[in-house]
């Protein structure tokens, strides 16, 4: 097959490196491993060479100068001045006989961690009259001729007599989304709201795959393996920022075949709205004493309708004494009424209000209320009256004949409850 320097020959999935990527003559090769941290040489040009495959790599990140290699396994390869020196630094996977170089060169950028994922490209060196990519081989000690190199490229077992790595792309997981922090929680649609910033994500795929979960910037942020029953689940590494944000979930088979995205745009919002002000009352209608905007300290209605606001946009719930209860809102009266009576006693009451999202605000500044539904007991009979009408007065009659139609009846001193008069069973004033 002929073909110039500047070919992309595909091999094993991966295309070959154009022969201007490399410079290969004067480079010094140095093996690293998997959590090692390294410095670079920037007096001369060096190719790193790594003993994994590139569906161990979970992210790569740019920290000044360094390059940060993280891996599935939480293990990270640091290579310190890897972007530092005049001379460009090469990164290579040896999976087996199988070396593939890592360019970065269109993937730098100044946002997030250095590096987009998007924009890394993979190659594999192949010698088809590339001096340079020969030399790179013969550096890593994995051919000893052109010949050899060639066959590489040309020969449909790969080379080496196994059979070739499968280049078919696996299809595209099936997944879920699930809310679990909050009052609000479960399954989440597309473009749904969610307070979780670690939702679990879960679905299907190839056993033995790994599930790969990428932000919209396409910073890794999960990885997980398919188990033996074709299930996977996952929660991000770290929490997500508020905001929209588009995930994206792949799977990679062991040979590093990458199925294209299955997409779900999430809107995280952590943020909980401000803590309400106190109630400003309540709504009395039980009793000989009622009213629709009471403040007094004391009510015989057992279920008293706090007043919280009109037209609120945000849940308001409802808590006696630090305890959540059953409520029901008003919008237009602005009343939280709790379903089940409140017990006698003395009550703190405060609420709290959940935007969309699940988010719940601290509770507001309680009002305290007491609720008294016990009638005093049955008084004694008055025990005289005073007539202070006409020649015969006395401040304690008993006489059963008056001339004053208006007789002070005498009830007690020092009354704590409210007396009321009732004559021939009628209440009068």
């Amino acid at each position: 097959m002929a073909s110039s320097d500047k070919d992309l020959v595909k091999t094993r999935g991966f295309p070959a490196i154009p022969s201007e990527k490399l410079s290969g003559h004067d480079a010094t090769v140095v093996e690293v491993g998997v959590g090692q941290t390294v410095t670079a040489d920037n007096g001369k040009e060096e190719i790193f060479v790594v003993h994994a495959h590139r569906a161990d790599v979970m992210n790569f990140a740019r920290e000044g100068n360094d390059l940060v290699v993280e891996f599935v396994n939480a293990q990270k390869l640091v290579i310190r001045d890897f972007f530092g020196g005049a001379v460009s630094d090469k990164l290579v996977f040896v999976d087996g006989q199988q070396p593939v170089w890592v360019d970065f060169s269109q993937a730098l950028t100044g946002v997030g961690d250095g590096i987009a994922e998007s924009l890394v490209h993979w190659f594999v060196p192949v010698a088809q009259g590339a001096d340079s990519s020969m030399a790179l081989l013969g550096l890593l000690g994995l051919v000893g001729a052109g010949t050899v190199a060639a066959a590489i490229a040309n020969e449909p077992d790969g080379g080496d007599g196994a059979p070739p790595k499968a280049s078919t792309q696996p299809a595209a997981p099936g997944f879920t989304v699930t809310d679990n922090v909050g009052p609000v929680r479960g399954p989440i649609a597309n473009g749904g709201l969610t307070d979780d910033n670690q939702p679990t994500f879960s679905g299907t795929g190839v056993a033995g795959n790994t599930v790969k979960v990428t932000d919209g910037s396409g910073n890794v942020i999960g990885t997980t393996t398919v188990g033996q029953d074709g299930t996977w689940s996952l929660r991000p590494f770290n929490p997500v920022a508020d905001g929209a944000i588009t995930f994206h979930v792949t799977q990679v088979d062991p040979d590093g075949n990458e199925s294209t995205a299955a997409d779900i745009t999430l809107m995280v919002d952590t943020e909980p709205p401000a803590q309400p002000g106190a109630p400003d009352g309540y709504k009395d209608n039980e009793g000989p004493v009622q009213s629709d905007r009471s403040t007094a300290s004391t009510t015989d209605d057992p279920t008293p309708g706090i007043h919280v606001g009109t037209g609120l946009i945000d849940k308001p719930t409802l808590y006696v004494d630090g305890d959540k209860v059953e409520a029901v809102y008003d919008p237009e009266t602005g009343t939280l009424t709790p379903v089940n009576p409140l017990p006698e006693g003395n009550h703190e009451i405060t609420y709290t209000l959940t935007d969309e999202a699940g988010n719940e605000s601290d509770p507001s500044e309680p009002i305290v209320l007491t609720v008294d539904t016990t009638a005093p007991p049955q008084p004694g009979a008055p025990d005289g009256y005073k007539d202070n009408e006409g020649p015969v007065q006395d401040d304690h009659s008993t006489a059963p004949t008056t001339d004053d139609p208006t007789p002070g009846i005498q009830v007690g001193p020092g009354l704590t409850d409210t007396p009321t008069l009732y004559v021939d069973g009628d209440k009068v004033e």
